[in-house]
């Protein structure tokens, strides 16, 4: 890897700044869908890049729209049928770092459909992480998957992906600094994090309450936004493409235009070396211990003003490695000005009393090889995130944080740079 100099991320921000409103869709596939879709940024979204319920929908289903009927030159052309874009996350001012100013993330990535709809894909691969780039060759993407879509309520879905939940850990997040419970675990290799993508399955599709033709059910309309998702996914519950299949996990969410709420399920099972099985006698085994991990939680959103506010959140009971848990999180946010995000959230984490912890402490462990990005939490914490977002232009946003750390957990502030172009 090599490091990145200041005159480059100069650059970066530079042309972030300068990037055409044309350049603003993320990525490029909103300009390559109906024409009613693709008005507007607004359509699917409140603020880049939090999604409004319409927006969730098409993510939820794996991007499976009408395609729109465009006249292009070539290039413009080739650019609709493969549209790429780059996603990039600049620290301005985090005292955790060295530099004054770090390229947190720099991301290239791909979504859409072809063949008259009947499949769609999506690629996300991080290119520079910490101030250093990434060879495209080496390690796995964060997501690439291919999906057919048989028909609006049944989707077949191969690759590697995050776990459906209804607040993904990389696309549509709010906060940078992290929701604690998504990143719990007592295991050393980081497995049954929700956060991490896995290799595996995954059949997902939708059903409309509302009746009526079933080919406007594309529209942003009320029709569109009420009735049930679901999704069930089998994988290996590691990212990477080797491992056994050990990881079951099944959703299904209720929607409405004023609220959505859904339930999931996660299922899995590990085999404990002996050195680490200190609950059967610290490696006197010859067996591997077996140990289940599971999680049942619940999640969902009340919008207030259209989805321009919405209280939202997420809960889990769990057990991980001998230990039990509950966690998740509450929070609020308000588009108060056209430019203008707030948002705070509370987070908690509470683990039964201590049996087993493979030497984790709370710290990092192996995040780079589960994409597990911020602390792993092994032990009980509590947090109050505030922030704000202010939408320079298109897909720009400047926002600050701040993480009040009430138990387990450290103080936090990050100003931070976000582009999507």
């Amino acid at each position: 890897m090599k490091r990145i100099s200041l005159s480059f991320m100069a650059v970066l921000f530079t042309s972030a700044l300068m990037a055409p409103a044309a350049l603003s869709a993320y990525p490029g596939y909103g300009k390559r869908v109906d024409a009613s879709l693709s008005s507007s940024c607004r359509t699917c979204h409140v603020v880049y890049p939090k999604l409004r319920l319409y927006g969730k929908t098409i993510r939820e289903i794996g991007y499976n729209v009408p395609l729109g009927e465009f006249d292009d030159p070539v290039l413009t052309k080739i650019y609709r049928n493969l549209p790429l874009a780059i996603r990039g996350k600049i620290d301005i001012l985090d005292p955790g770092q060295a530099a004054p100013v770090s390229v947190n993330e720099l991301q290239i990535l791909s979504g859409g459909n072809a063949f008259n709809n009947r499949f769609s894909w999506w690629f996300h691969k991080h290119i520079m992480e910490g101030n250093e780039f990434v060879k495209l060759s080496s390690g796995t993407p964060h997501e690439a998957w291919m999906q057919y879509n048989g028909s609006k309520a049944l989707h077949i879905r191969a690759g590697m992906f995050e776990l459906p939940m209804w607040f993904s850990w990389s696309k549509t997040k709010v906060s940078e600094l992290g929701y604690l419970y998504y990143t719990s675990t007592t295991n050393a290799d980081n497995f049954g994090v929700i956060a991490a993508p896995q290799f595996g399955i995954q059949i997902n599709g939708a059903f409309s309450l509302a009746s009526g033709d079933e080919d406007d059910w594309g529209e942003p309309d009320d029709a569109s936004m009420q009735g049930y998702n679901y999704a069930l996914s089998i994988t290996n519950g590691e990212t990477s493409f080797a491992g056994k299949v050990n990881t079951f996990f099944g959703r299904i969410t209720r929607k409405q235009p004023e609220s959505a709420i859904g339930l999931f399920a996660l299922a899995a099972v590990q085999d404990i070396a002996p050195a680490a099985d200190h609950m059967h006698g610290g490696g006197d085994m010859a067996d591997p211990a077996r140990e289940l991990i599971y999680k049942l939680g619940l999640d969902g959103e009340l919008y207030l003003r259209g989805d321009d506010a919405t209280v939202y959140g997420s809960a889990a009971y769990g057990s991980d490695v001998a230990r039990n848990f509950l966690g998740g999180f509450i929070g609020y946010d308000r588009l108060m000005l056209p430019k203008l995000f707030l948002f705070a959230r509370l987070d908690a984490v509470f683990f039964s009393p201590e049996e087993h912890v493979d030497e984790m402490d709370g710290m990092d462990h192996d995040a780079d090889a589960a994409h597990v990005h911020g602390t792993v939490i092994a032990d009980d914490a509590s947090a109050v995130f505030l922030g704000a977002a202010y939408m320079l232009m298109g897909n720009i946003r400047l926002s600050a944080e701040y993480r009040y750390g009430i138990n387990g957990i450290d103080h936090q502030g990050l100003m931070q740079l976000q582009f999507a172009f």
